[in-house]
């Protein structure tokens, strides 16, 4: 999901609503796709240790898209209040995806 991390940092910078609009597409777009090889993977499960890794990437997937959210809703919001708090906030975090 890193390609989405990327795209959220986009969005979160992005200038005009028909950008944020665009990114935001590309975003759902790469969600569905890891969703859809989550569960793709399942059948794939053969012993405990299989489950246990599976279990903890569908733990930090989680964890991660419920992080998101906010970060997502401010971002397509355009709210302006919180722009560059949410803007410096999303700096920092794209630096430190890249570490």
């Amino acid at each position: 999901y890193g390609h989405a991390r990327a795209l959220l940092g986009e969005e979160v910078l992005a200038d005009t609503p028909s950008q944020k609009q665009a990114l935001d597409g590309q975003i759902q777009g790469q969600l569905a796709e890891f969703d859809a090889g989550i569960e793709a993977y399942k059948p794939l499960i053969v012993d405990q240790g299989d489950q246990d890794g599976y279990d903890g990437v569908v733990a930090a997937w989680t964890a991660w898209k419920a992080a998101i959210a906010p970060i997502e809703q401010t971002a397509r919001s355009g709210a302006s209040a919180g722009a560059p708090r949410l803007r410096w906030s999303g700096i920092r975090w794209a630096a430190a995806s890249l570490r």
